[in-house]
């Protein structure tokens, strides 16, 4: 036979390599008496590493008949065997790669990066990370003062990134079909983020977030109250999914809420009902489910709230009804049971009560009649009964009224 015999001869030493960003950090050769023994190596901050295993037999001999040194690695972030960056094993992979995290990044995003799962998870958290640390600009650096509003919006991003742009073959040529979406579904971008496109900013502090009609894929992300500065934020019709933060109410100076459009889920936080300043409140066409808060009636500078289209359930809060600035409320096509309570006679602004497609029940306050500016009323398929209020005459700016699909009764 060829070579030596594999059970009695010592196994081939390992070459064990470590090059970072492409300098050689570590090169030693590995046997048995190295086992559990660490080395410790110094890598700079951002610096990309290859991790590599590698055999060498003698060339003269059937390599077949030569034993080596399969090797168990792991690489630690620190001077302790706490925080793992990666693990390897050369009997299957020969090579492996990682990035070390500047250790600013986990002072500064204390509450968001985890050190000792920042290498080992993928989270959306760890996606903006990773961007940030491999931003060529001056914009993600730890000592830029907006930084965590930068990582904040790149999280948010990756929470529900840009769905790629769909390819499809023409019938009759070869010839590729890019879908016209893709690159504008990409709202990020090395540029400081106050010219993002989708970003207004005042002394550099986001005040606006805007997104519009992009295909998009997944959630919220709950870094969204990082942005404590935003007075306007817009996620319309972008195919987003879960539920909604409950940390949007940290957003204390946030004036319009439009969440419009999406595949939302799950009830709605009653952290929602703690922004003061809410003028505008938009969360029409979602899947959502449960109760409206009654915190909603803290919101005293509210004048248009839009949750029609969702799944929303039981009594409408009497707490809604004596927002004295509202002039538009939107209920409809949910599932509102209870009564309609008679303090809806202080909402003296009120334009427009459109409550249609819901399972409300008992009679119609008369006390609809003191809403001199209401212009529309629709209360079409619910349970109310009795007598149409002779009050509702003295609404002269009615323009348009729907009670079909109840069980009224009596003279009109």
């Amino acid at each position: 036979t060829h070579g030596v015999d594999f059970w009695t001869e010592t196994p081939v030493g390992a070459f064990f390599n470590v090059d970072c960003d492409g300098a050689n950090i570590l090169s030693v050769y590995i046997d048995d008496s190295m086992e559990k023994r660490p080395e410790t190596i110094f890598v700079e901050d951002g610096a990309h590493c290859e991790v590599s295993v590698s055999n060498i037999t003698d060339t003269n001999n059937d390599w077949d008949n030569t034993p080596i040194w399969w090797v168990n690695y792991t690489i630690f972030h620190g001077n302790n065997t706490v925080n793992e960056i990666i693990s390897g094993f050369s009997g299957h992979q020969d090579m492996i790669s990682f990035q070390r995290i500047p250790d600013c990044y986990f002072k500064t995003l204390i509450d968001y990066i985890n050190i000792s799962t920042a290498y080992t998870t993928q989270t959306h958290f760890t996606d903006a990370l990773f961007w940030l640390i491999n931003d060529d600009s001056d914009y993600s650096r730890c000592n830029d003062p907006f930084l965590i509003e930068r990582f904040a919006l790149s999280s948010i991003y990756f929470a529900a990134p840009a769905l790629p742009a769909s390819v499809a073959l023409l019938s009759d040529t070869t010839e590729l079909e890019i879908s016209e979406h893709s690159e504008e579904n990409v709202w990020i971008s090395t540029d400081h983020q106050c010219r993002w496109e989708n970003i207004v900013c005042n002394n550099g502090s986001v005040e606006s977030l805007t997104v519009r009609y992009k295909d998009l894929d997944g959630t919220i992300s709950t870094s969204i109250g990082l942005l404590t500065e935003v007075n306007r934020l817009e996620y319309e019709e972008c195919g987003l999914v879960g539920t909604i933060p409950s940390e949007f109410g940290l957003l204390s100076k946030l004036t319009l809420l439009n969440i419009d459009s999406n595949e939302l889920t799950g009830t709605v936080p009653t952290e929602l009902g703690y922004l003061a300043n809410m003028i505008e409140f938009d969360l029409d066409f979602n899947k959502l489910t449960g109760t409206l808060p009654t915190e909603f009636g803290q919101m005293a500078m509210l004048m248009d709230l839009d949750i029609r289209g969702n799944k929303l359930s039981g009594p409408i809060p009497s707490e809604i009804f004596n927002l004295a600035q509202m002039t538009m409320l939107r209920l409809d096509d949910n599932m509102f049971s209870g009564t309609i309570s008679s303090e809806i006679g202080s909402m003296e602004e009120l334009q427009g009560f459109l409550l249609a497609n819901n399972n409300v029940t008992g009679t119609i306050p008369s006390e609809i009649g003191r809403l001199k500016k209401l212009t529309k009323l629709n209360l079409r398929n619910n349970n109310f009964r009795g007598s149409i209020p002779t009050e509702i005459g003295l609404v002269t700016l009615l323009t348009t009224i729907d009670l079909r699909g109840n069980a009224l009764e009596g003279p009109i």
